[in-house]
């Protein structure tokens, strides 16, 4: 069986860990022309021009699983070694962090940032955790990931989130009581906590803004 990926297009692998909405993903890339393919074996991952990080769930059961499933050597050689971009989404994102009070277990450590628990209570007023529907994002980056998305409404399910990184980051902020990083971009390292495959018009425009920017990497 020919295995090989069609170096005429960026083919973006989809890490299937059975811990996020990978077919959602591989569909909306493919909707606005992009090329997506499932990875469910840690080999396989250097076959690709660039990488998706899905993640839905609990930070340790995350982590462990991507850990057993012999994805966390390959995939860091990947990122940091050969410079892969990559896109985490949701837990995905916060996976590439230091760690998390959601548990105990390190992140993959990509990033110099802690994942805090959203503040049920700010300025006298009760805040719904987890923060789930729609929000809008707002970024002075016009160009890149983020292009045509300031003040874009996208859909979120989370109740951690990046508040205050150790380091600069290229980033995106949404403001649910307390401000937090709703995405950002270090070099090849990519992240949205927000689900861009469900957020239909904006989802499509930040896949296409991906898949734009990793062509050109």
């Amino acid at each position: 069986m020919n295995t090989a990926i069609d170096t005429k297009q960026t083919t973006v692998g989809v890490l299937d860990l059975s811990i996020g909405n990978t077919g959602s993903i591989i569909n909306i890339i493919k909707s606005v022309g992009g090329k997506a393919e499932r990875i469910k074996d840690h080999q396989h991952i250097e076959r690709y021009n660039a990488l998706v990080l899905p993640g839905v769930g609990r930070f340790d059961h995350g982590i462990t699983r991507l850990r057993n499933l012999g994805f966390e050597e390959p995939l860091t050689r990947a990122v940091l070694k050969n410079k892969t971009p990559i896109l985490g989404i949701c837990l995905g994102m916060q996976l590439m962090c230091n760690d998390s009070e959601e548990g105990s277990c390190p992140g993959l450590k990509w990033i110099d940032a802690s994942i805090k628990k959203l503040p049920r209570e700010h300025n006298g007023e009760s805040m719904i955790i987890p923060h789930m529907g729609w929000n809008r994002i707002r970024t002075d980056t016009v160009q890149g990931l983020f292009k045509g998305l300031d003040n874009a409404r996208f859909y979120f399910v989370h109740s951690y989130g990046l508040i205050k990184p150790n380091e600069t980051l290229q980033s995106a902020t949404t403001t649910y009581g307390t401000t937090f990083i709703s995405g950002f971009i270090k070099e090849n390292i990519l992240a949205a906590q927000f689900h861009p495959e469900k957020s239909h018009k904006h989802g499509k425009l930040f896949f296409r803004n991906f898949i734009d920017w990793i062509s050109d990497v």
